[in-house]
């Protein structure tokens, strides 16, 4: 499936002269047309035709799937049969994402599936926000969160400090005319250093599993989501939208289908919320 299907005519010429043992193409050309008059000669009554085969849905992971046919070269439509006996054409998502999850998980938990609320938790990133620059050199707060076994979710924070150490303190500005409104001497001299100020504060608690992973809840989605969305990468959890509105064109929400990584196998992913009885086969036009 990675190569192209047909050949041109100066590659069906070039192969033509190799069998015939022709290995100076000094004419070529003469050749060439050759080649376009016995091709005009042989598709006159040539009929272009197609080829529907039904295939099984098999069991497979990440979606159920059929198997490619042998004798394929080019596929025209993957479709499926409604409840009305119609071929209803499935969309071919290039999206759709057919690689297998990683067996080893980020919990290391092996009793249960850890997907959901607990994948999400295992995605947590670190925030950071700009607390004052000195010298050019920009000091930042750090968040992040953790999650315990016993569903507890701790906030770490790493917040940078001036420490002073002596009482001269330093100038500030603490009205909107842009000046120094006390003065202890020149401006700039306080004697301080920068230290990192590390604190922990439990947030929330949440219900789990006696795996110690957190239960899949909309109480717990909601409680996480309110303490610790901001830290989800865009796209993670919960309040997303996907491809419904803005997505591709699919008007009729049967289902989506994309080749395997090895043209062996093409996946089928069916919308939810979609009754189908059979369910068993789908039709490939080839």
């Amino acid at each position: 499936m990675n190569e192209s299907p047909c050949y041109t005519l100066s590659e069906a010429t070039e192969e033509y002269l190799a069998m015939r043992g022709v290995d100076k193409l000094k004419y070529f050309s003469r050749y060439l047309v050759c080649a376009k008059n016995a091709y005009k000669e042989v598709f006159k009554t040539v009929l272009w035709t197609t080829k529907n085969v039904w295939q099984p849905l098999r069991k497979g992971d990440p979606y159920n799937y059929i198997d490619v046919p042998i004798d394929l070269q080019r596929l025209f439509s993957i479709n499926e049969q409604d409840d009305c006996g119609n071929i209803i054409p499935l969309y071919y998502n290039n999206k759709l994402n057919v690689i297998k999850k990683p067996t080893k998980k980020a919990c290391g938990c092996d009793a249960c599936d850890c997907g959901g609320l607990c994948e999400d938790l295992g995605a947590l990133t670190m925030t950071t926000k700009l607390v004052f620059t000195i010298n050019g050199i920009d000091y930042y707060e750090k968040i992040w969160y953790k999650y315990c076994p016993n569903g507890d979710i701790l906030e770490y924070i790493e917040l940078p400090t001036k420490k002073y150490n002596d009482t001269r303190g330093q100038s500030g500005d603490y009205f909107d005319d842009y000046n120094n409104d006390y003065s202890i001497g020149n401006p700039g001299t306080a004697n301080f250093d920068i230290v990192t100020v590390t604190s922990q504060r439990k947030i929330c608690a949440l219900t789990t599993l006696p795996c110690g992973c957190p239960e899949d809840t909309e109480e717990n989605i909601e409680l996480a989501q309110q303490v610790c969305g901001c830290a989800w990468p865009f796209g993670v959890r919960r309040r997303k939208h996907c491809d419904r509105v803005l997505g591709n064109i699919n008007g009729n929400c049967r289902g989506e289908v994309k080749f395997s990584d090895c043209s062996t196998k093409i996946y089928y992913k069916p919308f939810p919320h979609v009754n189908r009885g059979h369910g068993t086969h789908t039709c490939l036009t080839t």
